[in-house]
């Protein structure tokens, strides 16, 4: 499921978290393909971590390139 959103959501919470800090904000998106449920800074600031139901992403934030990504054997959303 393709979703134009995905991509700007990324980008803005990248620069978002980043005008925190005295670094240029990062200048890159990425398209996962699906919409993000959640996102979260690892390792203070330096990965980006994305879920959306089954998938899951983490990105390098400084230069955007995939540090890894996955998709969760029997998810269930409810967490049953």
């Amino acid at each position: 499921m393709r979703n134009v959103c995905s991509t700007a959501v990324i980008l803005i919470a990248v620069l978002f978290c980043s005008k925190g800090n005295t670094q240029e904000a990062p200048k890159w998106a990425v398209d996962l393909g699906e919409p993000i449920n959640t996102h979260d800074f690892m390792q203070d600031g330096k990965l980006i971590f994305f879920t959306s139901g089954e998938y899951v992403w983490c990105y390098d934030t400084k230069s955007g390139s995939e540090v890894w990504s996955m998709e969760v054997p029997d998810f269930d959303e409810d967490g049953n």
